[in-house]
């Protein structure tokens, strides 16, 4: 006798490979779209450092040309710097105000230098330096 087994009958799912073919493809878009948010997020964080670096130098510059005129000139009381745009990267313009005042302590002067990258409502980078000095000068 021979025995023949009837033929298995698979039923297909096509439903079911489309549904997980969606769930990768819907998961996979997800973690780009996180990769690439956090991406973003890291470039304008180094964006934002690099112009408080560049801001910082400005300030720090100020302080110093602020005391080098000092000593030279006892009625320096200060200034304004305007960098015009294309002097530094990206294309920014700069302002930086430079005050020298009477310090906290008796026979003291503070230099106060406070630069704006870009200057105006707009600033995307504000750092204020501060150097006190004898006024010796005077």
């Amino acid at each position: 006798m021979s025995h023949h087994n009837p033929p298995v009958r698979r039923t297909r799912r096509p439903a079911f490979g489309l549904v997980l073919v969606i769930a990768v493809l819907a998961i996979a878009s997800l973690l780009m779209a996180s990769w690439a948010k956090s991406r973003v997020a890291a470039l304008r964080a180094q964006r934002s450092a690099h112009l408080r670096l560049q801001a910082a130098w400005l300030a720090d510059s100020a302080v110093r040309r602020a005391a080098a005129q000092r000593a030279t000139d006892p009625s320096y009381q200060g200034e304004t710097w305007s960098v015009p745009a294309g002097v530094l990267p990206r294309d920014l313009s700069a302002e930086v105000a430079i005050a020298v005042t009477a310090g906290d302590e008796a026979g003291t002067l503070t230099i106060t230098a406070t630069a704006d990258l870009p200057p105006g409502p707009d600033r995307r980078a504000r750092v204020t330096k501060t150097l006190d000095l004898p006024s010796s000068a005077d």
